[in-house]
């Protein structure tokens, strides 16, 4: 982010008044330089022409899945691929843990019967839903190589790139590392 942009700007500021960081720097500005320069060479490949008229249509900041007639919303796009039910189950719970929006779920008993209220961000149930996450980026992973790279083996990748850290999620060792 440029610091001198009006983005860059209105997020200083933010940052000044939270009682909590307050002093948050920016990356170094011309590292950012560099990157929108490497950016903006590989957005204007002809590659990308197509998805470039595609985003002109748009009057705001549009999500990736709207592009080329997509749905306005993920729940009409997990509808549209049939995965309804993981939508109803999955991703409105991840949201509602991860937005702390059902306080039914921080109500809590001990082992000695007395009820209780856990932590507003209580890292139990976001380990459920990082692994259900990371369960799904391996699978997606996956999929993508099988459709757009044929001949690559996926466990190579797995092993080399994911496995030992995905192992980790789904065990739960060093959860916050």
């Amino acid at each position: 982010m440029l610091r001198d942009s009006p983005r860059g700007k209105q997020f200083q500021a933010s940052v000044e008044k939270d009682k909590w960081i307050g002093d948050l720097p920016l990356p170094p500005q011309d590292r950012v330089h560099e990157a929108i320069e490497r950016m903006k060479k590989l957005l204007a490949r002809d590659q990308f022409a197509e998805v470039e008229i595609e985003y002109s249509r748009f009057s705001s900041s549009p999500h990736w899945y709207q592009f080329f007639d997509g749905p306005p919303t993920i729940q009409q796009l997990a509808y549209r691929v049939h995965r309804h039910s993981l939508y109803d189950l999955l991703y409105r719970y991840w949201s509602s843990v991860s937005h702390a929006q059902d306080f039914s779920k921080f109500l809590a008993v001990d082992s000695t019967g007395e009820a209780g209220i856990r932590g507003l961000r209580d890292a139990g149930p976001l380990q459920d839903v990082s692994r259900f996450a990371a369960t799904f980026m391996v699978e997606s992973t996956r999929r993508m190589l099988l459709e757009f790279r044929p001949g690559e083996d996926f466990s190579k990748y797995y092993n080399s790139e994911v496995g030992e850290r995905f192992r980790q999620v789904m065990s739960g060792e060093d959860f916050f590392v």
